[in-house]
């Protein structure tokens, strides 16, 4: 009897003990979260507004080519920093239970929010060709920058990934009461056996399932859908690979 006393009291203290270990891990994680939030949004955020304001500016002078390239290539790093910042604080709030932080309205202007993501790319990528079809009539009820980031996200993968001598596809439209956002490339299809983890953080498995940098993006995507109570799916074949965005459409007035 005094040796199942005794054995009692062991657990009792284990779990205390690995009570008091999840309680710390705990507010390390949360230590953490806020760590990272003030170095990215402060210490990184404000230095690299002052080189991209410094740079727009300069870059208005008359120049040689040489030098006028070297503004933009100056501009497009600072560009990739932001959204690398981006990412990273999205990440480290996303496992805490809060998720990708979203602000829901309606918004009917997504078409021309789409063009400006489009646009920007082309200019990055002059070479690629990129077509874009949008057939959607009505309001979506989202955080507009947020399908940007999305969009800005598969298509810098299809660029990347995607032939480069075969246009890029953007679409949107309404099916079956969702709101359709596609990306479609031509090129190496994406092995079948990568696809479950494709969403999954810093996966970089051959090459796909992750942007350039930390591996985030796409992880970054999904969440983005969650936010919205939506969805983001990967198919691909030989013929094409498309990623797939769906948002439920509210009932319209």
């Amino acid at each position: 009897m005094r040796s199942c006393f005794l054995d009692s009291g062991r657990d009792v203290t284990q779990d205390k003990d690995n009570a008091q270990a999840l309680t710390s891990s705990e507010d390390e994680a949360a230590l953490r979260e806020q760590f990272v939030a003030i170095i990215l949004s402060h210490d990184l955020r404000n230095p690299l507004a002052a080189i991209g304001s410094t740079v727009r500016i300069t870059a208005r002078e008359s120049y040689n080519e040489k030098v006028a390239e070297m503004f933009a290539s100056i501009g497009g790093s600072a560009e990739r920093i932001a959204k690398l910042i981006d990412a990273t604080m999205d990440f480290a709030r996303a496992p805490l239970g809060d998720g990708i932080h979203v602000d829901l309205d309606l918004h009917d202007d997504l078409e021309a929010r789409f063009e400006r993501v489009i646009d920007k790319i082309r200019l990055t990528h002059p070479g690629r060709k990129i077509e874009f079809l949008y057939t959607f009539d009505g309001n979506v009820k989202c955080d507009p920058i947020r399908p940007e980031e999305l969009l800005s996200n598969l298509l810098a993968n299809a660029v990347t990934h995607g032939s480069k001598s075969q246009p890029i596809f953007v679409r949107s439209e309404k099916s079956d009461g969702q709101f359709v956002l596609s990306v479609t490339n031509s090129g190496k299809p994406i092995p079948i056996d990568k696809i479950p983890n494709l969403f999954e953080p810093f996966s970089r498995s051959e090459g796909f399932g992750s942007l350039q940098g930390l591996g985030l993006d796409l992880y970054i995507t999904s969440q983005i859908a969650k936010a919205h109570g939506g969805v983001v799916e990967a198919i691909s074949s030989k013929s094409a690979t498309i990623f797939r965005f769906e948002i439920p459409v509210l009932p319209q007035d």
